[in-house]
């Protein structure tokens, strides 16, 4: 059974030169993706918001055309990440985070 691809919007944070840079994540309406770029540009500008074809997943997930994994929609991935990153840092105690040289 052929799949159709669908258009999503991939957003992501721009240098100071408006160069894309970090991924923000992935949107299935444009609407999210100005939201999700708001301020996300260089100098407090809008990301970089760029439509991509996608192949929707039985689990909810997208394979994004390009990309090596299926993606979840609507998630602020670097916000993601800063939890991530959180979270296992209050798992050490202050002597692990200097001897590991952890930037806090």
């Amino acid at each position: 059974m052929p799949v159709n691809p669908v258009e999503v919007f991939r957003v992501r944070e721009t240098d100071d030169d408006g160069r894309p840079s970090n991924l923000v994540g992935y949107y299935r309406e444009q609407l999210g993706a100005k939201v999700a770029a708001k301020g996300r540009g260089g100098y407090g500008a809008e990301g970089d918001i760029q439509p991509v074809k996608a192949i929707p997943a039985e689990d909810g997930k997208f394979y994004i055309l390009a990309e090596p994994e299926a993606m979840v929609l609507d998630v602020d991935l670097i916000k993601l990440q800063k939890e991530a990153r959180d979270a296992a840092l209050a798992k050490l105690t202050p002597e692990e985070i200097a001897l590991l040289k952890i930037k806090v």
